[in-house]
């Protein structure tokens, strides 16, 4: 039994047997986005910043892939960052945005943080 993975079950091994289940991660960003431009329609531009764990390329390409179904949406950054510093440096750059995301659960310990642009 396996909960949480994040890459295809082919990468595992898991296709074709039978005595393996559990539950394949699958990332909600057009659903959020769209969500998202309901509640605020004038968001345009939106900065994603993650952690550096080794969890994190797959979800990305992932999310980027599903990223081109946002029409009228530009992701303008996709930033990889290792500590608190590294962060607090993109704080200025991130203000510009219309919306900062930020989800870095693992070296960082910060939840999801979500913000309008004041």
């Amino acid at each position: 039994m396996f909960s949480g993975v994040n890459a295809a079950p082919e990468k595992y091994g898991f296709p074709g047997s039978r005595n393996i289940t559990g539950v394949l991660e699958q990332e909600h960003i057009v659903q959020s986005v769209k969500l998202l431009k309901e509640l605020v329609p004038s968001v345009k531009k939106i900065a994603v910043v993650f952690d550096d764990d080794p969890t994190w390329p797959g979800v990305v390409q992932r999310m980027k892939d599903l990223s081109t179904q946002l029409v009228g949406t530009e992701f303008v950054r996709w930033d990889a960052i290792a500590t608190f510093a590294e962060y607090h440096a993109l704080l200025t750059v991130l203000k510009k945005m219309d919306i900062r995301a930020v989800h870095a659960e693992s070296r960082l310990k910060a939840a999801y943080l979500c913000g309008a642009r004041e």
